[in-house]
């Protein structure tokens, strides 16, 4: 489709693959995409000239799009100027938390053992759950005085079964829940409860209701098993290593609760301002007669002040804005921002942050954002006609009926013979609800009865066959599962497949055609693009690289 001259060849870089305009894929860049693809595809793709060929075209589609979208001034506009800066903070951040947060993270032994037992480990537990520090506080409070956590509980949740089983959240084991919670959990004695614990979701209190753990653990086991669990150890000590870091930090310094509050007083006057991410002079829209200058945050060698708390609020996504709706969310949003700014000072200080490595991971992340803002401006120029939309529908009627659809409930189980004892015991009168709560092993199926929802019977996958015949009321199974789980399943709705009419799938029928529109589209695009800016691929290079694998 393209290719390059001998004395091209000769010009170019020699690590050059593809070039348009000053972007360009190295063999470098080349070698991590194909890799990437290669443990994507679970290690069969072979470095066949073919197979190079598309991983190549691939990765260059993306610079190619990104240099049409320059050409329509994508580039430029005001929405890349913001996602510049929020690509360039996410990358700083990046690589101050893996050069110095996370350099001395290591595994012990103590650890491995310890993730070792965890995984042989299931545990019951109920919590309390509260968004912020002052409510899980007055949570925690009422422990103390002598509450219950069933009557806790009863008050506080709003989810029915949380409500009326005194915040049971059944049983779990390793990697089910947030770190921060499963370690206070496995820290707790039976019936001890925790102090509040902060997670990714807010705050939980925690009861430990039970503990099983396997009673022959043998040292073969521990040995079998014990490098497969390296990875996984890291990756959960560095976590936790992110977690600490973020909350000594903050500790360490002093925050103006004071001027927090006045700006948040300030904030409620004008709430659809912030919340509609408007800006003014690139700064977040605060109509504030809070002086610039007064420091939010102060130590450990940093301050903080409200215009720096305008100006990263200008660059936080738009979701984190629409998440302040009181004070206490507007407190953890800006000491958020603090923190944010807290490490980018720290990374520029390192000498790092002008680095080639920096710069590239940068303008790659920038470059894919323009090659979406492409897609997005293509896609935008796609209109049907009534007529293109009918005659897609007929072009395959097939396609657009409705297939069966099934609403099941399900119960999940560790082995068959356990399938087995818990279908006996439906057969022999127990009702299914109780079954599901004492033998399934995903909780989250417990709080909504194992419903399923409506789901067409081919997002059964391979249990499609068996459940191709099913009645309302009937139980399917012990199924095993790919996972090496096994299924039961209770039949609560069947929709038998009918004939679609254009009326009742018209929306699917727009979004197929849009699909292949923008498909041609993009296609179209892609050429014109390389054709205007004379792109290059150096195939000879590509044909003699060898892949390391």
């Amino acid at each position: 489709m393209w290719a390059c001259n001998s004395e091209q060849n000769t010009q170019e870089g020699g690590d050059v693959l593809a070039q348009i305009t000053d972007l360009k894929v190295t063999e470098e860049h080349f070698q991590n995409a194909f890799k990437r693809n290669y443990y994507r595809v679970g290690q069969t793709l072979v470095p066949s000239e073919a197979n190079k060929i598309a991983v190549l075209e691939s990765e260059f589609d993306v610079y190619v799009l990104a240099v049409f979208a320059r050409d329509l001034g994508l580039d430029i506009d005001f929405e890349s100027f913001l996602q510049k800066g929020l690509i360039e903070r996410k990358v700083f951040i990046e690589e101050y938390v893996n050069n110095i947060i996370l350099e001395e993270v290591e595994v012990s032994e103590d650890d491995l053992r310890n993730l070792f037992l965890r995984y042989n480990t299931t545990l019951e537990a109920a919590h309390l759950y509260a968004s912020t520090k002052e409510e899980a506080d007055s949570l925690y409070e009422m422990v103390l005085n002598g509450y219950s956590f069933e009557e806790i509980a009863q008050e506080s949740f709003q989810n029915q079964y949380l409500a009326q089983n005194g915040g049971n959240i059944g049983s779990f084991t390793v990697d089910e829940m947030d770190i921060a919670f499963e370690d206070a959990a496995f820290g707790l004695e039976v019936g001890e409860i925790s102090t509040p614990v902060k997670t990714n979701q807010g705050y939980s209190i925690i009861k430990l209701i039970d503990r099983f753990t396997i009673p022959v653990i043998t040292e073969f086991q521990y040995a079998s098993e014990k490098n497969s669990l390296r990875a996984f150890a890291r990756q959960r000590n560095e976590e936790r290593a992110r977690r600490a870091h973020i909350e000594n930090t903050i500790s360490a310094l002093n925050v103006n609760e004071e001027i927090l509050s006045e700006l948040w007083d300030d904030i409620r006057q004008n709430q659809a301002g912030i919340l509609s991410h408007n800006f003014e002079g690139y700064v977040l829209n605060l109509s504030t007669g809070i002086d610039d200058s007064r420091v939010l945050a102060s130590g450990l060698g940093f301050s903080f002040d409200v215009a720096d708390l305008k100006q990263e609020g200008f660059y936080s996504p738009v979701e984190n804005l629409n998440k302040v709706g009181n004070y206490f969310q507007f407190r953890e949003y800006a000491k958020g921002l603090i923190y944010r700014t807290y490490l980018i000072e720290k990374f520029s200080e390192t000498g790092m942050m002008n680095s080639s490595l920096v710069e590239s991971s940068i303008n790659q992340t920038f470059y894919n954002y323009l090659a979406t803002r492409a897609n997005e401006y293509l896609r935008s120029n796609i209109e049907h006609s009534e007529q293109e939309l009918i005659e897609e529908f007929n072009s395959d009627r097939d396609m657009y009926d409705f297939p069966m659809m099934l609403n099941l409930s399900r119960i999940v189980v560790e082995n068959e013979n356990r399938g087995e004892e818990v279908l006996s015991l439906y057969n022999n009168g127990h009702e299914w609800l109780n079954l599901l709560k004492d033998y399934s092993i995903r909780n989250q199926d417990i709080l909504i009865d194992g419903e399923m929802g409506l789901q067409p019977i081919q997002s059964f996958g391979l249990h499609a066959f068996q459940l191709q015949n099913a009645k309302e009321g009937e139980v399917i199974g012990p199924l095993l599962y790919q996972t090496g789980q096994v299924m039961l399943y209770k039949v609560l709705e069947v929709q038998e497949p009918k004939a679609a009419e254009f009326h009742e799938v018209e929306d699917l029928v727009r979004k197929v055609l849009t699909e292949k529109k923008i498909g041609q589209l993009r296609k179209d695009a892609i050429e014109t693009t390389m054709e205007k800016h004379n792109a290059v691929l150096f195939e000879d290079r590509l044909n003699a690289l060898t892949i390391e694998l």
